[in-house]
């Protein structure tokens, strides 16, 4: 009889539609196939429901939470004096607590994973069951990096919810038996050991088995949900203050939006210096593979960009900064080529646009690099090895009772 496991997810893991999905969506399936798994998630508009059946054929049970955003809203107000994370905060909800509450009643949890920080709260409570922490990528980082990039408000908000987060990542930490993240960079990050627990488990990705024809397309692209403030920074970036210098050199020469969920900032930019807003796609790789470059200016992210992975998977060259390669560990001019400001982007772009042996040679680079650390097979076979670790163990061993 397998042992049961806990799920808690802030977002319903399907469909695999933008990095957190991506993550939550396999590692689900992957301990579906080595526990009994009840899924229990928050959802924030009834259409979400929807995928439920989804979830289901690979779930022994799944439990929805409504979590409206007005909830989430009045969460925050109530915050404002309180030193919570506001986005531990946000998800703040009394019938996920309960569902818990009846659920722990009624059966004996021999493991809980939760994902990110936001539900940490709710894994606590589980004290007898072995606990997993998924922090992924290290939050507290990205925000300080992109303070650079705010005004105002948004730049006071963030500078103190950085400080709020910083010091919940690491208060966390102390009550469960494993800490996950994405990269040895968030390792890093959060002050993890062996001590901790903590373990690696990078994002897997599909290995394009097309072999990509080199000549030039006159496309360069750029991939992500565009409403998370990094990819709708990156697209700006790209269309306002890199392609006008691109155009001078290479005239049809377009820049390709492909996202679900545009803002209209995003929207805003379609006809605009050879922009096209392209919005969600049915077949992504198709797009990548029929691009010349991946172009990503990501000033402030954390952790390890699907994006950039899928991109590599199909042997398109990428164009990103010195973070994003740091937490793939890629090296410049091997895997891919390094920019950190305006005049740089548009130098690696030309020069990768200019030269065919070039882009070739990247290409092929980044999805042996891909095919070799991130395939579906690689990151199965970590996350069997862990859970052969734990269930060798009597978890009593494991179990930490910190407070």
């Amino acid at each position: 009889m397998k042992s049961k496991a806990l799920f808690l997810t802030s977002r319903l893991p399907y469909p695999p539609d933008r990095g957190d999905r991506v993550r939550t969506y396999f590692l689900l399936k992957v301990f579906s196939e080595n526990y009994d798994v009840t899924l229990v998630s928050l959802y924030e508009t009834p259409d979400e429901l929807q995928y439920k059946k989804n979830l289901e054929q690979i779930c022994s049970q799944v439990i929805c939470i409504s979590h409206p955003k007005w909830l989430g809203l009045v969460n925050l107000v109530r915050n404002m004096i309180c030193r919570t994370p506001f986005q531990v905060a946000y998800y703040s909800n009394r019938k996920f607590k309960k569902a818990l509450a009846s659920f722990k009643k009624t059966s004996k949890i021999d493991l809980i994973y939760s994902h990110l920080i936001r539900l940490a709260p709710y894994a606590l409570d589980f004290s007898g069951s072995y606990r997993i922490i998924d922090y992924t990528d290290c939050i507290s980082l990205e925000y300080l990096r992109s303070l650079s990039h705010r005004k105002g408000i948004s730049k006071m908000f963030y500078s103190i919810e950085a400080k709020r987060t910083r010091k919940y990542e690491q208060l966390v930490k102390t009550g469960f038996n494993e800490c996950w993240v994405i990269s040895p960079v968030d390792f890093k990050a959060l002050n993890l050991s062996h001590f901790d627990n903590g373990i690696i488990i990078p994002n897997p990705v599909t290995i394009n088995e097309l072999q990509k024809d080199y000549t030039l397309k006159q496309r360069l692209v750029f991939v992500g949900n565009m409403s998370v403030p990094h990819n709708v920074f990156a697209v700006q970036f790209v269309s306002q203050k890199l392609m006008p210098a691109i155009l001078k050199h290479h005239p049809e020469i377009e820049f390709q939006v492909i996202g679900a969920n545009p803002l209209s900032a995003v929207k805003s930019l379609n006809g605009s210096n050879n922009t096209v807003v392209r919005g969600f796609v049915d077949d992504l790789y198709n797009e990548l593979i029929n691009s010349d470059i991946f172009i990503a200016p990501m000033f402030f992210c954390a952790g390890i960009q699907n994006k950039i992975l899928e991109a590599m998977a199909c042997g398109v060259p990428v164009i990103s900064t010195p973070a994003v390669a740091e937490s793939l560990d890629c090296h410049d001019g091997i895997e891919l080529l390094l920019a950190n400001d305006e005049p740089s982007f548009i130098e690696k772009t030309h020069l990768l646009l200019s030269d065919l042996s070039l882009r070739e040679k990247i290409g092929n680079m980044s999805k042996q690099k891909t095919l070799g650390n991130y395939s579906l097979a690689s990151i199965t076979a970590v996350l069997k090895n862990r859970f052969k670790i734990i269930d060798e163990n009597d978890r009593k061993d494991f179990i930490h009772e910190k407070t």
